[in-house]
């Protein structure tokens, strides 16, 4: 098998002798976009076709987990970094309460909407997740 060499020049193509400007570079958030509106469409489907009785196939359930991950973490960073520009983000903590009463307290209020979650019926879980979240869905 014979190996091909390819030289990368950032910002052109090698077209031989002509050479052409690297659209990727300069489109790249465009096409990310495009992407994103993409995925909103396959959610909007999947929420029409998924009820929530629904037993799902595992790797399918496990597809749904992964891409809400990654979703996640990405609006995160972004909105991590929007935020740390704008000044919004304190890089140094400053803690009235020693750590380990601050780390109590916060295991006590997540054990509080564990309790709180689980006794809420299915309607009523929806109805908390949409005031979580309006119109991202």
């Amino acid at each position: 098998m014979k190996k091909i060499n390819i030289k990368i020049t950032e910002g052109c193509v090698d077209m031989g002798a002509k050479k052409m400007p690297n659209a990727h570079n300069q489109e790249e958030a465009r096409m990310h976009r495009t992407t994103l509106a993409h995925l909103i469409a396959d959610v909007k489907v999947l929420l029409n076709l998924i009820e929530d009785g629904d037993d799902l196939p595992e790797w399918l359930e496990t597809k749904i987990t992964k891409a809400g991950d990654y979703m996640s973490s990405a609006a995160r960073y972004i909105s991590g970094n929007e935020a740390r520009e704008q000044g919004q983000l304190e890089e140094e903590v400053n803690m009235s309460i020693p750590r380990d009463r601050a780390e109590q307290e916060i295991a006590d209020r997540l054990d509080q909407i564990k309790t709180n979650l689980s006794a809420m019926d299915d309607k009523e879980l929806q109805s908390w997740i949409n005031r979580l979240s309006p119109g991202e869905v």
